[in-house]
């Protein structure tokens, strides 16, 4: 339908463009303050101190997908559920901490090492251990971010035995 209204180029046709345009903003609008609500939420409910979150900067570019899942997620309004995510915890006094998510799939949560990725399957060369990719990720990713959040100080006095004694 949007094709059919766009080749069109009436004003009726433009102003139903606009208004579904609107709808669907509207739509992940709602639906990415249920999200950061439920997100926070969860670590309120779990005594969670600290939300990490990928740095999401040029995800569209990053995204390895068919051509279908690439136009689901390239629709999404990745920023402005970070931002929900941000205020939302702030406000319930959680501190959000993001975190480069270079090689979190790809090195093992148990022993740091690189391993092997396939797909959604990730095994360590070194240790063993196989699991999904993304869990994996998401136990790096929450070392990372507890030890960022372990190594904050002063400026010129960072606590670094903190940060030293988590990563070990």
């Amino acid at each position: 339908q949007r094709r059919r209204l766009q080749r069109k180029g009436t004003k009726s046709s433009k102003r139903k463009l606009k208004k579904t345009s609107d709808k669907e903003a509207r739509h992940i609008k709602h639906t990415n303050h249920s999200l950061s609500k439920a997100i926070v939420q969860e670590a309120v409910d779990t005594g969670c101190l600290v939300i990490a979150l990928e740095n999401l900067t040029n995800i569209r570019d990053r995204i390895k997908a068919t051509k279908r899942v690439r136009f689901r997620l390239h629709g999404w309004a990745w920023a402005q559920l970070q931002r929900f995510i941000v205020y939302k915890a702030q406000a319930v006094g959680l501190k959000v901490v993001f975190v480069n998510p270079a090689y979190t799939s790809k090195t093992c949560a148990e022993c740091k090492e690189l391993g092997i990725r396939v797909k959604h399957r990730f095994v360590c060369k070194v240790c063993g251990i196989q699991r999904h990719s993304d869990l994996n990720a998401s136990l790096n990713i929450s070392r990372i971010a507890t030890s960022a959040d372990a190594a904050t100080g002063a400026v010129n006095h960072p606590n670094m035995e903190a940060a030293l004694r988590s990563l070990l």
